[in-house]
């Protein structure tokens, strides 16, 4: 697999993700069973293309609107690093957090410590723990 091939697999999940599954809508109404029961697909051949090339890297013009949430909820059910979804990690956790209402602000600023995705526990990842943490360290950015 190429990473043209892996971009493109990983962009029609992406556009599964908002479309068919409504993973924004459910995000900004913190509906985490509905969630946490989304299916997120991969294949051995991205497996094996992130194991051998180490890297997708979407840069933010690669990532649609609603995107950061598809990814973020794709990434929690993958083995790859931050680093490995998306180019700029900073920026990602910040469109995250403006696209995700509370839940993406809460993983934004666990992105932002410098957490792994895939390290977020499921209580983690579906709750609004550290959203009030994201806005009183990034209420002046404007990202």
């Amino acid at each position: 697999m190429e990473r043209e091939q892996a971009v493109k697999f990983l962009k029609e999940e992406i556009r599964r993700l908002i479309e068919d599954e409504h993973v924004v809508d459910l995000f900004k109404t913190n509906c985490a069973e509905e969630l946490a029961a989304v299916g997120c697909m991969t294949t051995k051949a991205l497996a094996d293309f992130l194991l051998a090339e180490g890297y997708i890297s979407l840069n933010n013009e690669e990532i649609p609107e609603g995107g950061c949430v598809a990814i973020a909820l794709w990434g929690v059910s993958s083995f790859a690093y931050n680093t490995q979804l998306v180019e700029d990690v900073d920026s990602f956790a910040h469109r995250l957090a403006k696209e995700g209402g509370q839940y993406g602000k809460n993983i934004a600023a666990q992105i932002l410590d410098g957490v792994q995705i895939y390290n977020i526990a499921e209580e983690d990842f579906f709750s609004d723990e550290h959203a009030e943490e994201y806005d009183e360290k990034h209420k002046f950015e404007t990202k």
